[in-house]
């Protein structure tokens, strides 16, 4: 099968450039209509389902893209955001200005990164992302099953480390995914492998 995650459209905390993790921020006016674009752009892909995180701003761009459509649409918790615990809703201009700042490891030195009070670590978000792939791989779908996956960027990069073996050194050193991008993997029962990265899809890449 092939799974097409996508990140959500384009959110509050986004524009204001927050740290959003698991916190249930919506889309804004410009990520409904980035998911409305993207709905466009892949009406010609025949999804077989789609599996979403709950948090409101991947499931809004899960329907938007899908609307229309008779895809059914599964709430899958552990496709939630890595989780950022008492530091959610922090600006990230301080994170990256400041070295000392809690989270500037995360995304500077994410091998030594020491998540805060209620949050995650890489290792756990790795976890969640392989307990993901091992479910959907286990599920009766056929070789040629295109499944879309909505969820979050950090998730998302998880699945890119595992799905193109590097280390948890490596998290942050490939492409951006932009608000409705999408990264593609093939899946089967004997493994996964990563086709394509950061697909622009707004601006009119195919997956």
């Amino acid at each position: 099968m092939y799974l097409y995650f996508m990140r959500h459209g384009k959110t509050v905390w986004n524009a204001e450039r927050k740290m959003q993790g698991q916190t249930d921020i919506p889309l804004n006016e410009e990520g409904i209509i980035q998911a409305q674009k993207a709905c466009t752009l892949l009406e010609d892909i025949d999804f077989t389902a789609c599996y979403t995180s709950p948090l409101q701003r991947a499931l809004l761009t899960a329907q938007t893209v899908l609307k229309g459509k008779n895809t059914p649409i599964i709430v899958e918790p552990l496709l939630k955001e890595i989780s950022f615990g008492i530091y959610e809703g922090q600006s990230l201009n301080l994170t990256d200005r400041d070295p000392s700042a809690p989270l500037n490891r995360f995304f500077h030195d994410s091998l030594n990164y020491i998540p805060p009070k209620d949050g995650e670590s890489f290792y756990e978000l790795l976890s969640r992302n392989l307990q993901f792939l091992n479910k959907i791989m286990a599920m009766d779908y056929s070789d040629d099953s295109k499944i879309l996956v909505t969820s979050h960027g950090a998730f998302i990069r998880g699945i890119v480390t595992l799905s193109a073996n590097l280390s948890i050194s490596q998290f942050w050193r490939r492409q951006p995914l932009k608000n409705c991008g999408m990264t593609v993997v093939k899946a089967d029962k004997s493994g996964y492998a990563l086709i394509k990265e950061a697909v622009d899809v707004l601006n009119g890449e195919k997956p």
